[in-house]
């Protein structure tokens, strides 16, 4: 577990270092800036005062904290800002909008950039995480919240692959039309025995050969409802960035998402996955980055672990996860209104520039 903690560490400053490159990463409570009414809480509008005292109690608690509590951030970050304001103003565990949005986080930098270890190790930042919350606890907004630029983006890049698929196909049928008229010819000359013709179209079979329509690749990067197999030959025909998620993951935990667990393991640390088959093409799928955000109930975890528990502690499948059990919050809520969550929308913004910079590269995702 040790030499996990210590990958993890380093992942995580890469990750929140690279959503920090920008104009939104200083958060409302930064403490240095006295000269601004924003950051000074002694002259703080009224609707900062509560995310200041309540960042300034989580920092007494942090002080105090005993081993196995969740830790609290004090970098001044963007990432901690937003997280604190979804656990103030939607009245959730503190740990679940933490790790929900180094979900997000994940999910968008895992392929821009890489992390060395102390021993030299280069590895990616992929993190795989799991939050065990119990019904009421708000799993699904949360995921809202910190998902809704990657979620937007994917439906938009599904839309646009269906498009090209369309098109696609169109080409490919005529594509398929014109080898089969070359065919009849080239038969002709062969029964013939017109050689000069036949080398002809000979020469123009291979040459349209090589112009044969490739499948359009698409960006969709979210999953929930597939199987390891299933997800493997999506990253190999599309993009090798992907992210397992869900909010409820009881389809997740209890179907075949999760059957083959040594090709999840193999996926995250981005191993070579060797698929060999006898009917279609075999394929090798290489420097794949594959983030897990998972939420689920206690119950299905314990399902889970009565199963195949013994398995996925002996091949390193739970060792791999940061795994947290969320502050029960239901019962516990007042009733107040949503506040304007700016600094959610700076977080989410943030996601939308590094999306645009990694993703719109690979494919015009502008395209009507």
């Amino acid at each position: 577990m040790g030499g996990w903690a210590k990958f993890y560490g380093f992942a995580l400053k890469k990750l929140l270092n690279l959503l920090a490159c920008s104009s939104f990463s200083r958060d409302f409570f930064m403490q240095n800036d006295h000269k601004n009414s924003a950051h000074d809480p002694s002259i703080a509008p009224p609707y900062e005062m509560e995310y200041l005292q309540e960042a300034l109690k989580d920092k007494e608690k942090a002080l105090k904290r005993s081993a196995g509590e969740w830790p609290f951030y004090h970098e001044n970050s963007l990432f901690y800002a937003a997280a604190l304001e979804v656990h103030h103003e939607f009245q959730v565990p503190i740990e679940m909008a933490m790790m929900t949005a180094l979900g997000a986080i994940s999910c968008v930098c895992q392929d821009m950039v890489d992390v060395k270890l102390p021993v030299g190790n280069i590895t990616n930042p992929a993190l795989m995480l799991l939050t065990i919350a119990k019904s009421g606890e708000r799993k699904t907004t949360v995921q809202k919240q910190f998902f809704r630029v990657i979620s937007e983006y994917n439906r938009r890049a599904i839309f646009i692959h269906q498009k090209k698929t369309l098109d696609y196909e169109s080409k490919k049928n005529q594509w398929n039309e014109i080898e089969k008229e070359m065919k009849k010819a080239y038969k002709k000359a062969f029964r013939d025995e017109n050689e000069e013709l036949e080398k002809k179209l000979s020469e123009r079979l291979d040459e349209h050969r090589k112009h044969h329509t490739k499948w359009p690749r698409s960006l969709c990067m979210l999953y929930a409802d597939t199987t390891p197999q299933a997800l493997v030959e999506a990253m190999h025909n599309n993009t090798p960035t992907a992210c397992l998620m869900s909010s409820e993951s009881n389809s997740i935990f209890s179907g075949h998402a999760l059957k083959d667990l040594d090709k999840i393991n193999t996926l995250w640390d981005g191993e070579d996955v060797i698929v060999d088959r006898s009917t279609r093409p075999s394929f090798i799928l290489t420097d794949s980055r594959l983030t897990l955000s998972l939420m689920a109930q206690p119950v299905v975890v314990t399902r889970f672990l009565s199963k195949r528990g013994e398995e996925a502690r002996g091949i390193g499948f739970l060792a791999r996860f940061i795994t947290v059990m969320a502050e029960e919050k239901a019962g516990t809520r007042d009733t107040r209104p949503i506040g304007s969550l700016e600094n959610t929308k700076k977080f989410n913004q943030r996601i939308e520039e590094l999306i645009r910079k990694n993703f719109d590269k690979k494919s015009n995702l502008t395209d009507e």
